[in-house]
């Protein structure tokens, strides 16, 4: 009966675990994988944190252009708001704000986005 018993056990762990090297490739691939979700992360933190990009923690000059991004998803559609900017050395880039900022700003208005928040000056500051 102990054979028996044995069989079954062998049977079972060849339908979960496999052999010695099935494990030992899954544990590789699981491993390579949560590896890549901490890489996705850390980059997608640091873009959000760096000084440059859409998502600038800090910066200053006028508002040339502001729009909406539509983004359509099987969950429903997501809006993006973008305001373009231009800074008193001429650098023009864009950002993306959120509601109060967006319906805020207007095209030719002059806006400053610190620490302490973002402002907007209907004459330079």
């Amino acid at each position: 009966m102990s054979r028996e018993i044995r069989s079954v056990k062998d049977k079972r762990r060849n339908i979960w675990g496999g052999s010695a090297l099935r494990q030992k490739i899954s544990i590789i691939i699981i491993g390579a994988l949560v590896v890549a979700v901490v890489i996705v992360l850390l980059v997608g933190f640091y873009q959000r944190m760096k000084s440059e990009g859409a998502y600038r923690n800090e910066y200053a000059g006028r508002v040339m252009d502001k729009w909406l991004t539509y983004h359509e998803t099987e969950l429903g559609t997501r809006l993006s708001r973008h305001l373009l900017i231009k800074s008193k050395n001429g650098e023009v880039f864009q950002v993306i704000v959120s509601p109060e900022p967006y319906e805020q700003a207007k095209i030719g208005a002059w806006v400053n986005k610190d620490k302490n928040g973002i402002q907007f000056f209907a004459t330079e500051p």
